[in-house]
């Protein structure tokens, strides 16, 4: 009896050591309306398209991943740079682009939140060097209107409290 309990709890350790280190990986690629708004100027309300395509690896026990293009419409260069490998976690992330060739080097767009799939997805654009929450530039999707948007921004702030800190651009 003895044994078997030991041989139960080995094999159950096993199992989920595995499931910490072996992600569920498969393809994901998905197109999402997004809204851009600058929270310094109300009146600036953008439609772009987000395009996600690459592999993503569920894990259950750390942080997802993704690998793969990760393109925004009205910024070329997320065309032809490879963003890196962007984890998907309960809080702000870098969304970064690299450069390879002669002018190799790092692309910082800036602060990205998205939950497992990217279902909601939050980025802050960087402007001269930074991001500011009261004054910066944001994308939300999926969302196609600004009231959508702030639907994003509501669910995304309860994950992570810095998407919030600022207030809503009315």
């Amino acid at each position: 009896m003895k044994k078997a309990l030991i041989v139960i709890i080995s094999l159950v350790a096993l199992v989920l050591l595995i499931l910490y280190f072996i992600p569920i990986s498969y393809p994901l690629k998905k197109t999402m309306t997004a809204i851009e708004i600058h929270h310094n100027d109300p009146q600036h309300i953008v439609q772009r398209e987000i395009l996600i395509d690459g592999q993503y690896s569920l894990y259950l026990f750390k942080p997802d991943r993704f690998k793969g293009d990760f393109v925004i419409e009205g910024y070329d260069f997320t065309k032809n740079h490879e963003p890196g490998e962007i984890q998907i976690q309960n809080e702000t992330t870098m969304l970064a682009y690299f450069k390879f060739g002669d002018d190799f080097g790092i692309i910082p767009f800036g602060p990205l939140l998205a939950t497992r799939n990217f279902r909601e997805v939050f980025i802050g654009v960087y402007e001269n060097n930074g991001w500011g929450g009261g004054d910066g530039l944001s994308l939300f999707a999926p969302a196609s209107t600004k009231d959508e948007a702030k639907a994003v921004w509501q669910t995304l702030s309860s994950i992570d409290p810095w998407v919030g800190a600022s207030d809503w651009p009315e």
